[in-house]
């Protein structure tokens, strides 16, 4: 019976959260492309921590013309990935001037790290190939439709280091163990020395991805290493 119940309750949380991503906000958005040609999508917006967190998830039908338009709530280098999507998407990152300033294929399923090559304000996924068939490329202009709200979130200030062995920060806190995240992406415990980053602004987050009472924004920056202690 403990296994039965389990199952019934895993499955209507799956109906709850299909029910609350189906009610996203949805918004036209204008493309503008280098040849000056207009193309248009319907968006659905997720500028939540959990809207974000969720994305297409369990999502098996994806129709052309359509997707979903991530905001953010500053600059910063982002990190998708594709667990528990089955569908095969694409993914743009948009600069805060509306610019696409990448474009990624995303396998389902995948864990791996799709990370965004500079700072950036947005990120669009769509059904795999669809910028490609629509002729939609990096340096094309999202020039309507990209208005959302935006909450800051007060940076972080380093702890004085002298060590400069490449882009690199270490987490520590006054309780170890805690669990750290950046741009909700899982990264370990504290204490932590993350190593092979991209310089640019982050969130970091403490035990959980998308609180907004434990977040952060820190600036990795080329071949230096900061450290950072929070109570």
């Amino acid at each position: 019976m403990k296994k039965q119940f389990a199952t019934f309750v895993f499955f209507l949380s799956i109906f709850a959260i299909s029910c609350d991503t189906k009610k996203l906000p949805v918004r036209t958005l204008q493309i503008k492309t280098n040849s000056g040609k207009i193309v248009e999508i319907e968006a659905e917006i997720a500028d939540t921590a959990k809207t974000r967190q969720h994305g297409f998830m369990e999502r098996k039908s994806i129709p052309d013309g359509t997707g979903m338009l991530f905001v953010f709530e500053r600059d910063s280098v982002q990190s998708f990935w594709m667990k528990n999507t089955p569908t095969a998407l694409s993914i743009a990152y948009i600069d805060s001037n509306g610019k696409i300033r990448d474009i990624f294929d995303m396998k389902p399923y995948s864990l791996a790290d799709v990370t965004s090559t500079v700072s950036v304000r947005y990120a669009l996924e769509v059904p795999q190939g669809w910028f490609s068939r629509v002729g939609i490329g990096v340096g094309d202009v999202v020039f309507n439709g990209l208005t959302a709200k935006r909450k800051e979130i007060p940076p972080a200030t380093p702890e004085k280091s002298e060590e400069t062995q490449g882009t690199k920060i270490r987490i520590s806190t006054k309780t170890v163990g805690r669990n750290v995240f950046l741009n909700g992406s899982a990264r370990g415990k504290t204490p932590l020395t993350i190593s092979s980053l991209v310089p640019g602004y982050y969130t970091l987050s403490l035990d959980e991805p998308h609180s907004e009472s434990n977040s952060w924004t820190i600036e990795v920056q080329n071949n230096q290493f900061d450290s950072y202690y929070f109570e």
